[in-house]
């Protein structure tokens, strides 16, 4: 099995990121616990690694912010539309002042038998 889930790269981080990611995604958790829920569910964990930063900026901020002008003339800067990209917005500020303490953990896991 493989799986992406984002995880906590530290064990402690600034309170301004951990409730952020608590409302958002309440499963964060950190890269042990990760895989001991692999473990307590009958896998064995294979090998494990951090996406590294690029992999946010590059290949998944940029794309969304090059395309806020278009999604807001899309739906002719409606109220939602507005919310929707400042939320992403709120987003990619977080990420960049708080990327040493998060980021996608990619997992491979077996199944035993």
């Amino acid at each position: 099995m493989a799986v992406s889930e984002i995880s906590w790269t530290t064990n402690s981080r600034p309170n301004e990121v951990e409730e952020h990611w608590n409302n958002e995604y309440p499963q964060i958790d950190t890269v042990s616990n990760k895989i001991r829920i692999l473990e307590e569910n009958g896998y064995s964990p294979v090998v494990h690694f951090i996406l590294p930063q690029y992999c946010w900026t590059d290949n998944y901020y940029k794309p969304i912010e090059n395309r806020f002008s278009t999604f807001l003339e899309k739906y002719k800067n409606s109220e939602l539309a507005k919310k929707i990209v400042d939320l992403e917005k709120e987003e990619i500020k977080i990420y960049e002042k708080y990327k040493d303490y998060y980021s996608y953990g990619f997992y491979i896991a077996k199944k035993i038998h």
